[in-house]
């Protein structure tokens, strides 16, 4: 990995959710990431809103207060 990519902001997905009970999941998380840890399902669709919610946030942070977007001038 290299030391531009370590700088980036990220966040760590369980996926398969649907295939671990949740009273079993908290053995599957690392207390060494302070980042945040989501379990996500494709088949049923568990975790997804809160995965999307997660990376808009980071990409927000990430980029910092947008500029008013300015109207296309010729």
């Amino acid at each position: 990995m290299t030391p531009a990519l370590l700088e980036k902001p990220y966040l760590i997905a369980f996926t398969k959710a649907d295939l671990v009970p949740p009273d079993q999941r908290s053995r599957f998380y690392l207390p060494a990431e302070p980042v945040p840890q989501l379990f996500v399902s494709g088949a049923t669709h568990e975790g997804l809103e809160e995965l999307l919610q997660a990376l808009r946030q980071a990409v927000e942070e990430h980029r910092g207060p947008q500029k008013t977007p300015q109207p296309w001038r010729p």
